[in-house]
């Protein structure tokens, strides 16, 4: 081995950079005007082209004529140099090289000077080249019409377009202070979220969302967007709004780009270091010294490997096999201990090979990676989070809706394992928000689970963390043992589980907080920081997200098996039920089928409302009165079907008594709940249960039948008498009428059935005032316009409820006419003549002379002369002109009397 001037030759023999050792050459009066190479390196020879014979001993002029035309003063800056003995560093161009060169030059003696060149003509080409694409990228995007944005991977706006300004009202310098999610519209925030975070996965995808702009507006744009990747890792997003502005976003990358690239030259240092065979220092440079502390005495003779991280010895050594075959080089990568703690260094080593081609020294060159490898490290965490979260949606996608909590089990071990936590579980709170419930944990196996004991937790127990959830948005616990006073009734839940640190993220679903999701250290204390808390919220929302849907599917699964109004079984879950129980041990099967009587009538008297509230009263009688297993189902409008597996006929009439019982105490505005019972039973497999169904309907329209009359007549009593105490429309009013009617009838020699009809028509004319406000029936003074448009639509009203009952309903027209005038000048229909219905005239004429007769709080009885007199003016006009004459008889008949 060589050693003294030798090795050092060998050392500069071998260095990547050209080397060059001149003497100046002056003029008489002392001033530099050549210089003359004395020695120069290998590298110099591949850098000019130039052989040492061509070069040794002679003048630059003489090897490189044209330097005296050069723009840059080689021998002057040179000269100074060597003469005065500073050194200088500088960048110049060599026009007859045609190379850019970085130049270190220094003096050790006076007269003389060493050059170090390091060719950076490469890098010059590829500087212009990007000041050249800058350019043309900006020309580009101002001229275009389309909104060009750039995202980072937190989702901050770090370039938009000046035309932005147009569509949203904001300034690129305003957005510029913004997160994209600040204007987008909540409804679509969402999705956008996850758009972007699906870009940020590696895809690149368009859609369609609403930003709000600065005035408040919300405007509808279509956004084309792809992942930004440097270095081999995604680092943002970049996309175009409404137009495709390709030069903008090149130009950002191309900045991005050139400041990662800057950042990562400026912070490098390469390390210098040569050693021998047995792995000890034969030489360090001083960047080598000054990254791990030590003096150039300190390292050279000693081992490299104490320095270097235990884990990592190993592969260095048999990396360095390597050197000692073709082609002599090899690349690795260690930590070592230096003045900054372990940091990564990059090595590339070259063997050093003697006169026969033997190696005998190995010399490295090492720049500081570490934050590439931070880089990296964070890439590789982001990736495998983002795998996670893509398996867990995958997941959750194709698990069936009634395997969620399965789906969440899953996400929890995955979260927890990701995370290295002991424990990972949801809370969800209370519907009436007054507590908390673990619903779903994972543990470690060592680790005692939670979940039975933390159920109806009070929120009221657990008060600074519900605080914290709703100031911070999560609760972060390094240390248990460092929380606040306030947090005492926490802190001692947490010690009684062994906790050392807590992180916990809220569910969030339509703004409101539901519940929780949280993860546990439990051996050592686990540091979380602002990036962790981030992806644990996206992890969150996927979990709330899949809740969500769990729960929409079982509203809707609520919603295809039960009827919405009574909270029975519908009619497609009691067919469904009719076919699992339609079996041999399941007979005999008994068939309840109940009809609501009169709810059309009800309907139509005081509206769909109370016709719900008498379905609602009716079903409660249903359930009420059967056993817990029997099966009770809203067939159609107003059926109920009840189904009684094994069950004999006499333990269905006993329910069917139940029933009726029941009903004698049910009410809905006054009006009995009035049931239609039918009954069926299957004893073998020889009748299909349909019609065992069938039979049971049948037996309830017979009873229905029976029944029928005194249920609408109970129902009518009720009607007449809601009518009577809102109004005049007393029982002594129908029967005056009565009487004076029947005079009329006799006189005409009306039919009995149509006397019959004439008492019903009496009883049922005014039943249209059921639905008119006590107040107008009961006003003294004149009524408005409006209240007297109210009042004259009451014919109409008793109408449709006379229709609604099939016994009411032959009288139905003649309530509609009871109103209409001899003259047309009536209401509803304007109906004139012998077109109004002869009942309805005889109506007219009873119930005036009744008012006429008896009076009314609000105006005095008129005398039968003053009676006699009214109907004479309205004979022709008001009322039929051959009935007045009629009535005045029966009058005059009267008085004499």
């Amino acid at each position: 081995m060589k050693s003294g001037p030798d090795k050092h030759r060998l050392l500069i023999e071998n260095l990547p950079d050209a080397f060059a050792y001149h003497q100046i050459v002056t003029d008489e009066e002392g001033a530099p005007h050549d210089y003359i190479f004395l020695e120069i390196n290998n590298a110099f020879e591949k850098m000019t082209g130039l052989e040492r014979d061509e070069v040794i001993g002679k003048r630059v002029t003489t090897v490189l004529p044209e330097i005296e035309k050069s723009d840059f003063d080689w021998i002057g800056t040179f000269g100074q140099l060597a003469l005065s003995g500073k050194p200088a560093r500088f960048e110049t161009n060599s026009e007859p090289l045609g190379r850019w060169y970085d130049v270190s030059a220094y003096s050790d003696e006076h007269g003389y000077f060493t050059a170090v060149f390091r060719d950076v003509t490469e890098s010059k080409k590829t500087e212009q080249a990007l000041q050249e694409s800058e350019a043309n990228y900006r020309d580009l995007v101002e001229n275009i019409n389309e909104v060009v944005y750039i995202l980072d991977e937190n989702a901050n706006i770090t370039y938009v377009s000046p035309i932005v300004e147009v569509i949203s009202g904001y300034t690129p310098s305003e957005l510029a202070k913004m997160r994209f999610t600040d204007f987008v519209y909540p409804d679509d925030l969402e999705g956008r979220m996850e758009q972007f975070f699906k870009i940020m996965s590696g895809v690149n995808e368009a859609s369609e969302y609403r930003f709000i702009t600065k005035d408040g507006r919300i405007v509808w744009v279509r956004t084309a967007a792809h992942p930004v990747v440097r270095g081999g890792r995604v680092v943002g997003v970049q996309g175009v709004l409404t137009d495709i502005t390709e030069r903008k976003q090149a130009e950002e990358k191309l900045k991005k780009k050139e400041e990662y690239l800057r950042g990562i030259l400026e912070s490098q240092r390469d390390l210098v270091v040569r050693i021998n065979l047995e792995n000890r220092f034969t030489y360090v440079n001083d960047a080598y010294c000054k990254t791990f502390g030590k003096t150039r005495e300190e390292l050279v003779g000693k081992s490299f490997t104490p320095l270097v991280h235990e884990e990592d010895i190993e592969n260095t050594l048999q990396a360095m096999e390597k050197l000692y075959v073709l082609p002599y080089r090899v690349y690795m990568e260690q930590r070592a201990m230096t003045v900054h703690g372990w940091r990564w260094i990059a090595w590339e080593d070259s063997g050093i090979l003697n006169d026969e081609g033997e190696l005998v020294e190995i010399q490295g060159v090492g720049r500081d990676i570490t934050t590439r490898k931070q880089a990296e490290e964070a890439l590789r965490y982001h990736y495998e989070f983002e795998k996670m979260v893509s398996e867990i949606a995958s997941y959750f996608i194709n698990l069936p809706a009634d395997q969620v909590d399965e789906g969440i089990k899953y996400a929890l071990k995955e979260c927890g394992e990701f995370f290295q936590v002991e424990r990972s579980y949801l809370f969800l709170i209370s519907p009436d928000g007054q507590s908390l419930s673990m619903t779903h944990e994972w543990h470690k196996k060592e680790v005692e689970p939670q979940i039975n004991r933390l159920q109806g937790v009070p929120i009221g127990k657990r008060p600074w963390w519900y605080a914290q959830v709703i100031e911070k948005g999560y609760v972060y616990i390094h240390d248990v043992n460092d929380m606040p006073e306030e947090a005492e009734a926490e802190r001692n839940e947490f010690l009684k589980q062994n906790i050392t640190s807590l992180l916990s993220i809220p569910m969030i679903a339509n703004g409101k907080v539901i519940g929780s999701l949280g993860l546990d250290a439990i051996k050592n204390k686990k540091a979380w920081a602002e990036k962790h808390i981030t992806l644990l919220k996206i992890l969150t929302k996927l979990i709330t997200n899949a809740l969500e849907r769990h729960w929409s599917d079982e509203k809707i699964r609520s919603l295809s098996l039960y009827d919405q109004l009574t909270g029975l079984y519908n009619r497609h879950m009691l067919e469904e039920e009719m076919q699992r129980l339609n079996t041999g041990r399941q007979l005999p099967i008994s068939i309840i089928i109940a009809d609501l009587n009169g709810l059309k009538l009800i309907n139509d008297t005081y509206g769909h409302g109370v016709g719900d509230e008498m379905l609602i009263c009716a079903a409660d009688v249903l359930k009420n009165s059967c056993r817990k297993e029997d099966i009770i189902a809203r067939w159609g409008g107003d059926e109920f079907v009840i189904l009684l597996p094994q069950t004999r006929e006499n333990a269905a009439q006993i329910i069917k008594k139940r029933i009726k019982d029941r009903c004698r105490d049910a009410y809905v505005n006054d009006m009995p709940v009035s049931i239609a019972l039918g009954l069926s039973v299957k004893e073998n497999m020889d009748k299909d249960l349909l019609m065992i169904l069938k039979e049971a309907e049948d037996d309830m329209y017979n009873q229905k039948l029976v029944e029928s009359q005194s249920a609408k007549s109970a129902v009518l009593k009720t009607l007449l008498k809601a009518l009577e105490e809102k109004s005049f429309e007393t029982e002594e009013h129908a029967r005056n009428m009565q009487e004076m009617a029947s005079k009329i009838a006799e006189k005409i020699k009306l039919p009995g059935s149509e006397i019959n009809r004439l008492g019903l028509l009496i009883t049922l004319h005014d039943i249209g005032k059921i639905k008119i406000a006590e107040d107008i029936l009961t006003k003294t003074e004149s009524l408005t316009p409006g209240e007297w448009e109210l009042m004259k639509k009451h014919p109409e009203t008793g109408y449709r409820i006379a229709l609604a009952a099939e016994e009411f309903a032959h009288v139905a027209g003649d309530i509609l006419a009871h109103h209409e005038h001899w003259d047309g000048s009536g209401y509803p229909q304007g109906l004139k003549g012998e077109k109004i219905p002869l009942l309805a005239r005889i109506v007219a004429i009873a119930d005036t002379y009744e008012v006429m007769s008896r009076g009314r709080s609000y105006k005095k009885a008129l005398t039968p002369e003053e009676i006699k007199a009214e109907f004479k003016k309205c004979a022709g006009t008001q009322f039929d002109p051959e009935l007045v004459e009629i009535f005045l008889a029966i009058m005059d008949d009267g008085i004499e009397k």
